[in-house]
């Protein structure tokens, strides 16, 4: 016999995850519409049989529809990418994996000791390469280009989960959870692009907190940095002066390319260096 234990909140994370309307997993699991809507309002619970089609049609097991009420992230609070291009169901299945990631996350801290968040407020520098530059320095990591930042980034606190949407508009998004910086990335993209999504993020969870996300000149502060903080252009160009002035020559790395992922000139920017 199931157990009637059944959170509704789970209920629903599950059916947004699969990119499901509510008349469209009410036809999958062979109940009406008004049914499906008294199971994620709490005010009914499925019969056994209804329970095991459920477990059976959305590959979720059965001991996921009970414990605690997940925490799903706030669409205002989270720093999508392209908002006009994505649609709600879009939205929803990314959300739903944030409400996942953050029970995962709230499972492992408890049992293990994860690095302490270390990003610096970078909301009053004057300019994203001012922000980029600042973060360097703070990190101690020079001016030479970031091969891995994604984990660079966990080693800063920041937890980084994937995405497994297959869907472009879904580049990444991320959130502070109280006091954790979290990043989303979808693993459907390139390695190229998940490194410069990665930057990005980390753009927006220094210098814009949570702030209003989707805002054409925030995106573009965004890009800016994550150009900068990669390839530390600025802080080279200073070096090779710096170097040149002194008669030596500077270090260069031969792995500086990011692959141009259709950013614009931020990225065509990069891919040249």
């Amino acid at each position: 016999m199931f157990d009637r234990q059944f959170n509704p909140t789970r209920f629903t994370c599950v059916r947004k995850r699969k990119g499901l309307t509510k008349s469209q997993l009410a036809w999958l699991i062979g109940v009406e519409l008004r049914t499906v809507s008294a199971y994620e309002a709490g005010t009914s619970v499925p019969r056994d049989d209804v329970f095991e089609r459920i477990v059976s049609k959305t590959g979720f097991p059965a001991d996921f529809f009970s414990g605690d009420d997940l925490e799903e992230p706030k669409a205002d609070a989270a720093s999508f990418r392209a908002m006009s291009k994505m649609t709600s169901r879009q939205r929803d299945m990314a959300l739903s994996q944030g409400a996942i990631a953050n029970h995962l996350c709230k499972y492992i801290e408890e049992r293990f000791n994860l690095p302490k968040a270390d990003i610096p407020d970078l909301s009053h520098e004057p300019t994203p390469e001012a922000a980029a530059e600042t973060l360097r320095r703070h990190w101690g990591i020079g001016v030479l280009p970031i091969n891995n930042m994604i984990h660079l980034l966990e080693s800063k606190g920041v937890r980084v989960f994937s995405l497994a949407i297959e869907a472009r508009e879904v580049d990444a998004f991320s959130n502070w959870k109280a006091e954790t910086p979290m990043a989303f990335l979808n693993t459907y993209k390139t390695s190229e692009h998940s490194r410069y999504d990665a930057a990005h993020e980390l753009g927006h969870l220094g210098m814009h907190g949570e702030s209003v996300w989707g805002v054409k000149e925030v995106e573009k502060q965004a890009h800016k940095f994550a150009a900068e903080v990669i390839h530390a252009q600025t802080a080279m160009a200073c070096f090779h002066c710096g170097a040149a002035h002194e008669g030596q020559r500077p270090r260069r790395d031969a792995a500086r390319g990011v692959h141009n992922r259709d950013e614009g000139d931020v990225r065509a920017r990069m891919a040249t260096h």
